[in-house]
């Protein structure tokens, strides 16, 4: 019998709907400590839920499921899932309709045993790029602040949901620096080459 492995630090991808040989090779890899899934991924809440529990036995040891869920064309699951609005809707609302949309996410992720969404996006839109725009919650640093706060899921029943994903935090807040063109020199998008600043 072999011994478990423990959480590595790399996030892999896998190439589709199911685990191939490859994919097996690379969760073996003691180095290996999260997945990351994407549309190509997702065929329905059943099969991704299936997904989900056969990479963590393929893993044999600690494994952590990510996804990008953050709402609007940022999506990854969608057929079976409530569609969320770009963040940039909330800014029209009350923090309130931030923080029901963010437990949905968090309790539809759950659901399926991913652990957690790269969600929400703490970017502020400076009107200046497309890869933000509405992703962002809002051009007013304050109020971007209190309505990403206000997503991030807290007090979550996860009762219903698998064991291993009980207690665990459901929301990653992330930000992409440049890509929301705040710095002089940033308005464009960095991954096509360096802004002379």
């Amino acid at each position: 019998m072999t011994k478990p492995l423990h959480i590595g630090p790399v996030m892999i991808d896998i190439e589709g709907l199911e685990i191939t040989d490859y994919d097996k090779e690379k969760l073996h890899h003691p180095n290996t400590g999260a997945v990351i899934l994407f549309k190509r991924n997702f065929a329905d809440p059943d099969q991704i839920a299936a997904l989900i529990r056969d990479l963590r036995t393929a893993r044999n040891g600690a494994l952590l499921i990510a996804v990008d869920q953050e709402g609007g064309r940022v999506q990854r699951f969608q057929s079976g899932f409530t569609r969320l609005p770009p963040c940039a809707v909330y800014a029209r609302h009350s923090p309130e309709l931030a923080e029901d949309a963010g437990w949905l996410m968090a309790a539809e992720v759950l659901a399926v045993g991913a652990d957690f969404s790269f969600a929400p996006v703490l970017d502020v839109d400076c009107g200046v790029s497309t890869i933000i725009g509405d992703r962002s919650f809002a051009q007013d640093p304050l109020l971007a602040g209190t309505l990403a706060s206000a997503f991030i899921p807290r007090d979550l029943d996860t009762s219903s949901c698998p064991r291993r994903t009980r207690g665990r935090p459901t929301a990653c807040a992330r930000g992409a620096p440049g890509l929301a063109g705040r710095y002089a020199g940033f308005g464009h998008d960095p991954r096509q080459g360096f802004a002379a600043v």
